[in-house]
């Protein structure tokens, strides 16, 4: 997970997108607090990233995680 700030953001979103795919990087959370966004991207089957529509992540088949963004940023939703 990144959190991103105005002095970081170009190495969050373009450097380090690349470097965690480049190394196989299952998911890559972008959190902008100052704009109250989350972007969520899956390594797709050829290294590349898309992004994903929920908050939902399985990281084994006993580990699910969900985040309930409505309890992060309640003036979001």
């Amino acid at each position: 997970v990144e959190i991103i700030s105005p002095s970081s953001f170009l190495k969050d979103t373009i450097t380090k997108y690349d470097f965690y795919s480049e190394f196989g990087i299952r998911y890559y959370i972008i959190v902008n607090p100052d704009g109250e966004l989350v972007n969520v991207h899956e390594l797709g089957e050829h290294g590349k990233y898309h992004a994903k529509d929920d908050f939902t992540f399985e990281i084994s088949s006993e580990c699910r995680i969900k985040l309930d963004m409505a309890s992060i940023w309640p003036s979001r939703i």
